[in-house]
């Protein structure tokens, strides 16, 4: 469904009776694509993930954000497909991770792996500017732009 802004929403990647701990967003916006997580990313859920980055990353967004802002849990297995969809972007799309909360920033520090994906604090420091203005809208951004880490550990995600 087209909202106004030229938006369009596709909601949760679930099927009626799921019960997935994981619950999937992607929002088409003119110059990103942003796929939001909730739940939990684990063994079980890694599948859907990695399909959900598989279509966007077919449909070559200049840039495709992934917002782990409400994801409470993030498995090894879930970095991995991280990773992978980092190697499938190529040349035409940039990756970008949103990962704020211990649940998800930790383990990506822990592994290493915010070293090789480009991880930051808030979605609003990730959106293209025109998305980052609108104020009082349902605008990804507005949901996370109150967000402050005030974790204090050495090495916080860009934004934090």
């Amino acid at each position: 469904m087209n909202q106004p802004g030229n938006r369009a929403h596709h909601p949760a990647n679930t099927l009626p009776g799921d019960t997935s701990p994981l619950r999937l967003r992607t929002e088409h916006l003119p110059a990103a694509t942003v796929l939001t997580a909730t739940g939990d990313i684990d063994l079980l859920s890694t599948d859907m993930l990695s399909t959900a980055l598989a279509e966007a990353i077919r449909q070559e967004p200049p840039l495709l954000i992934v917002d782990l802002t409400s994801t409470s849990f993030l498995s090894g297995a879930g970095i991995l497909v991280l990773l992978a969809a980092q190697a499938l972007t190529g040349d035409a799309t940039r990756l970008l991770v949103v990962a704020s909360s211990r649940a998800t920033w930790r383990p990506l520090h822990l592994t290493g792996a915010d070293q090789l994906l480009s991880v930051h604090g808030t979605l609003h420091d990730v959106l293209p500017e025109p998305h980052r203005q609108r104020k009082g809208s349902d605008s990804p951004g507005d949901a996370t732009r109150s967000a402050v880490s005030t974790r204090g550990e050495r090495g916080a995600p860009r934004g934090a």
